[in-house]
């Protein structure tokens, strides 16, 4: 259930910055990047569950969860710096 919801706020998040900034590439290309490595980990999740957790399946979950993470917050710091410029 958490991971359809983030699946909707990336999606929504794309929606947002390419009305509000569409020029703006450094913001568009990691939003966009956040809707794959959603997707990617939503399927990596179900992956997990039906292989009975195998280590690289696993791996490559965390790996991808702090990839979201990381995007998510160069999206977030430069929207701010967009929005005071």
């Amino acid at each position: 259930m958490t991971s359809l919801l983030f699946g909707a706020f990336s999606i929504i998040n794309v929606i947002y910055v390419a009305a509000k900034w569409p020029l703006e590439k450094r913001l568009v290309i990691p939003s966009l990047a956040l809707i794959v490595l959603v997707s990617f980990q939503i399927f990596l999740g179900a992956n997990i569950i039906w292989h009975q957790k195998p280590f690289l399946i696993t791996t490559l979950h965390v790996l991808v969860g702090a990839s979201i993470l990381g995007m998510s917050l160069a999206v977030a710091v430069r929207s701010k710096l967009l929005t005071y410029a």
